[in-house]
């Protein structure tokens, strides 16, 4: 049943679609440990937090956005107070379960969804189900009129722990790293030819 759901979700055709606009504005607070977030300026709240347990990685990373002079405006996703933000995906089990990216990252020309992950991770099979299903969601996406998606293109991208402060080291950007790290179709199946 699960599987029918999903398929039938899948396969509405954008032409079909009604866009429903959410802004993550409309949360207008986000409860988070004032120890485990940081103080940000390129996002619509104050603060942003992080995981308390192997969070890291993902306060770097927004150490980073928030000084990238490419980087308009980001965003750490917070499942639980932006109930809206999420993809619907099938686990290898088979069951229908959801998904929210980590970040979404604002830049002159793209959107970024970014998932950052760490290097043991990358490689699970249920991570691969989730990369297939944010890159037909930002496909179905590209598929709208520019004026329903910000008049930007967006792009799904998966950075590991060890691209991200590689590359960063090395004074990459945000749009650097994105392109690097982009995923495609063929990449999240483990397909050369899809």
């Amino acid at each position: 049943m699960a599987r029918a759901i999903f398929n039938i979700q899948n396969n509405v055709m954008t032409t079909d679609a009604q866009v429903v606009h959410t802004m993550f504005s409309s949360v207008t607070e986000i409860k988070m440990r004032e120890s485990y977030s940081i103080e940000v300026h390129k996002a619509i709240y104050e603060r942003l937090g992080y995981p308390t347990s192997r969070g890291g990685f993902e306060k770097s990373f927004m150490e980073f956005l928030d000084k990238d002079g490419e980087v308009e405006r980001f965003l750490k996703i917070n499942e639980s107070q932006h109930p809206f933000a999420i993809i619907y995906y099938m686990r290898k089990d088979g069951l229908m379960a959801t998904y929210h990216p980590d970040f979404i990252v604002a830049t002159e020309k793209k959107i970024y969804l970014i998932e950052t992950k760490g290097n043991d991770k990358v490689f699970d099979k249920n991570v691969r189900q989730k990369q297939t299903a944010a890159v037909e969601w930002t496909r179905k996406i590209n598929e709208l009129k520019p004026e329903e998606r910000m008049e930007r293109e967006w792009e799904y991208v998966l950075i590991s722990e060890d691209y991200f402060y590689g590359l960063s080291a090395n004074g990459a950007t945000i749009t650097d790293i994105c392109d690097r790290c982009k995923v495609s179709l063929s990449t999240a199946m483990g397909d050369l030819f899809v």
